[in-house]
């Protein structure tokens, strides 16, 4: 009799390390079957005989049980691997939604093994435990017991790293033995499984292809055992600021990982790399939390320590980073990351020594970051473990959801004489972050409050509508309940800032239209344009699709919605009706564009071509899954003739950061408050321009192109409502100077006063500076001059996307803003005073704030200079 006690080795069984997290990644699906994969403890089965309906039994009730028994980890016939590609000897068959790192709370210490069922399901299983199916007879992690006893191995171990795992979908005997049927990695547990080089068919070697490399190459990518994380697979990151128990007023920051690995970490170049990323406000990384100005959500007065907390606290804050990227948290201890930047060194210095959540990187390689608890709630103590910390880890506590990490528990590491989880206040907190947030589909309308929408292609043979609806107010409805969404769709139908209709299929047509091979063409009806609506600026919203009905119906009576073709389906994969929460909507492009699937992807039902509704939005920004994640690839219609052209038009420039829009009235003025420019080129040469410019028509443009920029000189030098020149400094001088510490004054000439501009009412303008020369002269003769110009106040238009442009203070109608006139990356010294200017009757969008740009050491607006100026103009 074959027992797990009997196996002559351990292959294939799985030990939970200390915290008891375990992830697992998807990674190839090289099997026609579709089928799911299991863990479930062995402990306390070591004399149940493998294959018998005893051992099925228990195998299956512990991987059903979503607990430290068991869990299902992947489901074929919905999960996607991260990679896909085609071999010699076989097709692609991955399709489905790619799920990104999944983590599990198993035992820690204890043994678990991985079941496969070929082409059916664990539940399936459970109920036919003596089936002779080889599509639904168990394949187990530590082999196939053969008749005589002696075991052939089901999984082989890719890498030699003892974590990545190859499955044969059959007994390994009568298979290909290409060991990539399904490809998983697995961290937070250890096995020993055979090795692939020795069990692998070496004709059917898939690592020798383009696609293995790159399977390999991720497998083999350099990671830390603890205090890494990995970007889930829509980017969409939160984070709160939950508790403030640390004297330090420091800064959290987050950065890439990728590209570091030859980086020693804790070294002096680790340190300035990760704030340079930081600094980056990009993908690379950003700032997440200022201590010196924010307030955490929860305060107290603790036996140990007095109350640290002040500031406003801002709430949860979403951004994105790159799907699938590496990264880490850094936390400053009363310094700022800039300055950090800056001066690397002060690395050493008491009060400056940063702190990450890598232990290696750590003075003394302490763990100075927690896990909490186990939705995200990380403590950091702000004193190296080495130099007398108390181990409170209260310092700084905030929560992140959107990544995936193995960082240590709390429970081993806390000061139990300071654990303040264990206070009224602590309990709030941890109650706080375990609450349910939404994933993904959350979108945040931008300053402005205007929505566009535009119906690009109708690929569903439903005559649906799309609506958008605000989730404020709705926190006490169940997402996914039948409550929830009759009061979306009442608020869809609401016509006001609470919810809107935004495309009647039954009426309206698409912009674009074609048949693609596997579907009809569906188009019906004029196509109506882009469409504006008014929301409320800063309000988060969801967007919802109504298959075969009207959004009115589900208003009036939800409950037909379990009729076919009436069921509400939506952004936020939460909110769907029964089955799993997975994305039916999709992101096609970072221009807005998104698609939904108009049939259950969970449930079987859809084709996942992704195609049914697409359509574009500008003026509220979110994250939701890519559809390279969850497209069925042998229907990807973004290889169509239509299908190039949509992505096209999707492409075209639209405004909507750094930018300024008239009023009513058209009436604008602008008043030159300073020059930081220095004039140190031969002859005075060193002097700027400044331009104003209509974005109207522009939108066909590639932004940054060299016709973009011919079109904003053109209009800045029309002296027209389509633009205009508002600076000109080698014949005018600012209102104020100044002696900086760094600089001297570069003021020259006389100040001109107030100037008035009647341009376009309610119209989108940029500004432009060239330095060392005019705008004419770059418009007669573009050569990118000196300092690389032109430079705009969008940062998309400029070279290397860099932020030229800032905003000092807005208040009432008027805005001080500033230019930055020598490239960031090209020798700046970040100062962004060289043009400083007034405004009055225009409303500047998504400008990135001075305080976030400018280094602690070139602050000039918090020098006598800047706070009369400010003073005066907002007088």
């Amino acid at each position: 009799m074959a027992t797990l006690d009997s196996l002559s080795n351990n292959n294939g069984v799985f030990t939970v390390g200390d915290t008891g997290k375990v992830a697992i990644d998807y990674l190839f699906d090289g099997g026609a079957y579709k089928g799911e994969v299991a863990i479930f403890s062995i402990e306390g089965m070591e004399n149940l005989e493998i294959n018998s309906a005893a051992f099925t039994l228990e195998a299956t009730r512990r991987a059903l049980s979503n607990s430290a028994e068991g869990f299902v980890l992947v489901r074929d016939s919905r999960d996607r691997a991260r990679f896909s590609g085609s071999f010699a000897w076989e097709r692609n068959f991955n399709s489905g939604e790619y799920r990104g790192l999944q983590s599990y709370w198993l035992a820690p210490g204890e043994r678990y093994a991985l079941m496969l069922i070929p082409n059916s399901t664990v539940s399936n299983l459970a109920n036919f435990p003596n089936t002779t199916s080889t599509q639904i007879r168990p394949l187990y992690s530590f082999g196939n017991i053969n008749n005589n006893g002696s075991v052939t191995p089901q999984i082989t171990d890719i890498t030699g790293a003892g974590d990545t795992f190859g499955w044969e979908d059959s007994n390994p005997n009568f298979s290909d033995r290409d060991y990539n049927d399904l490809i998983i990695q697995v961290q937070g547990a250890t096995a020993t499984a055979a090795p692939l080089d020795a069990n692998i068919n070496p004709f059917l070697d898939w690592r020798n292809t383009e696609t293995g490399a790159e399977v390999l190459a991720y497998a083999n990518r350099p990671r830390f055992e603890r205090g890494a994380f990995e970007v889930n697979p829509t980017g969409m990151i939160q984070t709160e600021y939950l508790f403030d128990g640390g004297w330090y007023q420091g800064e959290l920051a987050v950065f890439s990982l990728t590209g570091m690995e030859n980086l020693a970490p804790g070294s002096t170049d680790f340190i300035q790399e990760a704030a340079r990323r930081a600094l980056s406000n990009s993908q690379e990384g950003r700032v997440l939390i200022r201590d010196r100005s924010e307030g955490a959500r929860f305060n107290t007065v603790l036996g140990w320590e007095k109350d640290y907390n002040n500031g406003e606290f801002l709430g949860l804050q979403s951004f994105t980073l790159k799907p699938g990227d590496t990264v880490a948290f850094m936390l400053t201890q009363n310094n700022t990351v800039r300055g950090l930047y800056l001066d690397p060194a002060s690395a050493a210095q008491t009060g400056k020594i940063p702190l990450f959540s890598i232990p290696e990187a750590n003075l003394g390689g302490g763990t100075q970051m927690v896990a909490l608890d186990q939705f995200g709630a990380i403590g950091v103590e702000d004193n190296p473990l080495s130099n007398g910390a108390d181990r409170d880890y209260n310092d700084f506590v905030f929560q992140v959801r959107g990544v995936q990490g193995n960082l240590s528990l709390a429970n081993s590491l806390i000061n139990p004489n300071r654990d303040f989880r264990a206070t009224a206040t602590g309990q709030a907190l941890l109650t706080e972050s375990a609450k349910p947030t939404f994933s993904t589909g959350v979108f945040t309308v931008g300053q402005t409050g205007l929505l566009q929408f535009d119906y690009l292609y109708d690929g569903g043979g439903y005559q649906s509508e799309m609506a958008v609806f605000s989730l404020t107010g709705m926190e006490n409805l169940q997402a996914g309940s039948l409550a929830f969404a009759q009061e979306a769709a009442r608020r869809a139908v609401s016509n006001s800032n609470l919810g809107r209709i935004f495309i009647r299929d039954r009426t309206e047509g698409a912009k674009f239209q074609d048949v693609v091979s596997w579907e009809n063409n569906f188009n019906k009806g004029a196509y109506l344009g882009t469409k504006v609506f008014a929301m409320t600026p800063g309000d988060r919203l969801g967007f919802m699709l109504v298959q075969n009905t009207t959004a009115q119906e589900l208003a009036n009576n939800i409950t037909v919605s379990s009729q076919s073709g009436k069921l509400p389906i939506f952004s936020i994969p939460e909110a769907n009706l029964g089955g799993a929460p997975v994305n039916q909507m999709v992101r096609i492009d970072d221009n807005g564009t998104y698609a939904f699937e108009d049939l259950r992807v969970d449930l079987g039902q859809s084709d996942q071509d992704y195609n049914d509704v697409l359509f574009q939005v500008k003026g509220a920004t979110g994250a939701v899954l890519s559809v390279d994640q969850a497209f069925n690839s042998d229907r990807d219609w973004r290889k169509t003739e239509v299908g190039n052209e949509l992505l096209t038009y999707s492409n075209r420039a639209f405004f909507d950061q750094g930018v300024l829009v008239t009023d009513s009235t058209g009436l604008m003025t602008v008043d030159f408050l300073y020059d930081g420019g220095e004039d140190f080129y031969a002859g005075g040469s060193y002097y700027a321009e400044v331009g104003i410019f209509s974005l109207k028509g522009l939108e066909t443009l590639q932004i940054g192109s060299a016709e973009f920029t011919q079109a904003a000189l053109t209009r800045a030098l029309s002296n027209t409502a389509q633009g205009a020149v508002i600076v000109r400094d080698s014949a005018e001088g600012a209102k104020y100077s100044a002696n900086l510490d760094w600089e001297g004054s570069y003021n020259d000439g006389a100040y001109q006063g107030v100037k008035t501009l009647q341009l376009n009412a309610n119209e989108t303008y940029g500004l432009v500076m060239v330095s060392g020369t005019t705008l004419a002269d770059e418009l007669l003769n573009p050569s990118g001059k000196i300092l690389q110009s032109p430079l705009f106040s969008m940062n998309t238009a400029n070279l290397d996307k860099t932020d030229q442009f800032g905003l000092l203070k807005a208040q009432g109608n008027g805005s001080v803003v500033s230019f930055e006139d020598v490239q960031l990356n090209n020798g700046s010294n970040r100062d962004y005073n060289d043009i400083v200017l007034g405004f009055r009757g225009a409303t500047f969008l998504e400008v990135p704030q001075l305080n976030e740009l400018v280094p602690d050491n070139r602050q000039w607006y918090n020098l006598p200079v800047g706070e009369t100026l400010l003073t005066e103009f907002f007088a």
